[in-house]
């Protein structure tokens, strides 16, 4: 019996994207316990998203490699975006907790849930903390500041996507930086 590779995709994205997702928050919380600078801020937001690139990406990207075989030998229909769906699916629990603060900002649920959100998404704790204040309510804040963070929410995604892209091109940045061809 055959496995749904796609289920195993999704399920290994989630399991990386929670354990990193853990791992920014302790980092943030620890370090914004002790000095909460806007550079610092800054710094370790992008070492956040650092960690969660490099934590997702060998996954779809070896999936897309695996079905590139299969569709050469005509075992698999090519589907280009099954990275993006696996990375939506994985993201999932993050994406519900973007429209639930859009739900909060239009006041349908409580205005409190701009702290779960933040909590929610660890990831972008960082950038949440400096856009989204602590002591501001979800009401006084501008729409654009709330679409930028919920715009946070495609980075999984999108990266995703591009890597089972890649990998499905056999293209490797390894291979790319580290052979170079033969000039004619």
């Amino acid at each position: 019996m055959r496995k749904n590779k796609f289920s195993v995709l999704t399920l290994h994205l989630f399991i990386r994207i929670a354990v990193v997702d853990l791992i920014c928050f302790l980092l943030s919380f620890f370090v914004f316990a002790a000095v909460s600078d806007q550079w610092l801020r800054a710094l370790i937001q992008a070492g956040c998203i650092l960690a969660t690139v490099a934590m997702i990406y060998s996954l779809p990207q070896e999936a897309g490699n695996v079905d590139r075989g299969l569709y050469s030998t005509g075992q698999y229909k090519r589907h280009l975006f099954k990275g993006l769906f696996a990375g939506l699916l994985a993201e999932l629990p993050l994406l519900i907790s973007g429209v639930l603060l859009v739900l909060s900002k239009f006041g349908w649920i409580t205005e409190k849930f701009i702290g779960y959100y933040k909590l929610i998404n660890a990831i972008y704790f960082p950038l949440n903390l400096s856009i989204l204040p602590v002591d501001e309510t979800i009401f006084s804040l501008h729409w654009g500041v709330v679409l930028l963070s919920l715009s946070m929410l495609l980075v999984i995604p999108l990266v995703t996507m591009f890597a089972y892209m890649l990998g499905f091109y056999r293209f490797y940045f390894k291979e790319a930086l580290l052979y170079k061809k033969a000039s004619d």
